[in-house]
């Protein structure tokens, strides 16, 4: 029964692992280091709810469960490393090739040296291996909370990226300290308590990446992470002139608008300005010149003011470079097609539609 019980929760952790993988592929444009970062925790993830699906079923085979075990907190330390330094660091990657190749070393000993079957865990055989998880989370724990008490020291409450970079942080450190603490603990607890471990921190992990700051996903470290890049500066970002430029002087129609265009009307760098669009409005520059463009298009047409016109030339009008361009964005944000929208507000008159 708790086995039946098991595959059910492990086989609904890889679904929801794999869904994290595909969402952080299509959402995540940079930097490349994080979103490789990430998206090896979470492909590591769907490995190893298959494995526990598989162990269930043949048996427990050390190399398909704790190796990738390792490897996901070899991650998450290089994660946690690179918010902080931006960078990968040479001590950071060198601590953890050490402690894969001591995991791997044990595991071949006991595969290939020494062989004992697969479905024994090793901490039941030596004194060492409980010794050695011990020391190994330690040190995790040590590493983990010097790297968030720099990053708390080193980024600013003053800056909106560095705070909510500071709580995403603490939450990673958090889930890292409950893996650690039941990884020591379940040295002395029955072997039943380790699925359940295993489980909670998984979903952990999953949910702390699904729900990370929106603004990582197209961070440029370089100004983002930035000590100058405070509130003075975000407060450049005025929101009246962004509304009379952007809204009432109807930029978003121009055909030739452009992201380095407008940040030079802002007075504002355009990566900064594309970090803050996407935080404030929840889309990418392009996107929301699209979807303001679909909006006027439907109000053109509903208040019947346009009526003699064509899609050809209201698309044209709005500032889309073609009918098709119209219907790609009209489609996202709107729904349906721009043809099916005029015919609803069809009047006695008619409208052309082509």
């Amino acid at each position: 029964m708790q086995n039946q019980i098991l595959s059910h929760i492990y086989f609904a952790l890889s679904i929801i692992a794999l869904i994290l993988f595909v969402e952080i592929v299509v959402n995540f444009k940079r930097p490349l280091v994080l979103k490789i970062y990430i998206l090896s925790i979470v492909f590591t993830s769907i490995f190893l709810n298959i494995s526990e699906l598989y162990c269930l079923e043949y048996g427990y085979n050390r190399w398909m469960i704790e190796l990738p075990k390792t490897i996901i907190s070899i991650f998450g330390l290089n994660l946690m490393s690179f918010l902080l330094n931006h960078k990968m660091k040479k001590y950071i990657f060198f601590i953890s090739f050490v402690i894969l190749i001591i995991h791997i070393s044990v595991l071949s000993y006991f595969t290939f040296i020494q062989p004992i079957d697969q479905s024994v865990k090793i901490k039941q055989l030596v004194l060492i291996r409980p010794l050695a998880r011990i020391i190994i989370n330690i040190i995790f724990l040590v590493i983990f909370r010097n790297i968030y008490l720099k990053i708390k020291k080193n980024l600013s409450d003053e800056n909106l990226y560095h705070s909510k970079t500071k709580e995403w942080a603490r939450n990673c450190l958090l889930v890292i300290l409950i893996g650690c603490i039941f990884n020591i603990i379940l040295i002395l607890l029955p072997v039943s308590f380790y699925n359940y471990r295993f489980i909670i921190i998984d979903f952990s992990i999953c949910m702390i990446i699904l729900f990370r700051p929106a603004f990582l996903n197209k961070s440029h470290f370089k100004f983002v992470f930035n000590n100058n890049f405070n509130k003075g500066l975000q407060n450049k970002l005025n929101e009246e002139q962004f509304i009379s430029e952007f809204f009432l002087k109807s930029y978003y129609t121009k055909k030739d608008t452009s992201l380095a265009e407008f940040s030079k009307i802002m007075i504002i760098n355009s990566d900064i300005l594309s970090i803050l669009i996407n935080d404030r409005y929840g889309l990418s520059f392009i996107d929301l010149v699209n979807k303001y463009r679909v909006e006027l298009f439907a109000e053109m047409i509903q208040n019947g003011k346009s009526n003699h016109l064509t899609i050809e030339a209201l698309a044209d009008k709005v500032g889309f470079g073609s009918r098709q361009s119209l219907s790609r964005a009209f489609k996202r944000f709107h729904g349906g097609v721009p043809s099916d929208l005029m015919r609803a507000f069809e009047n006695p008159i008619g409208l052309k539609i082509n």
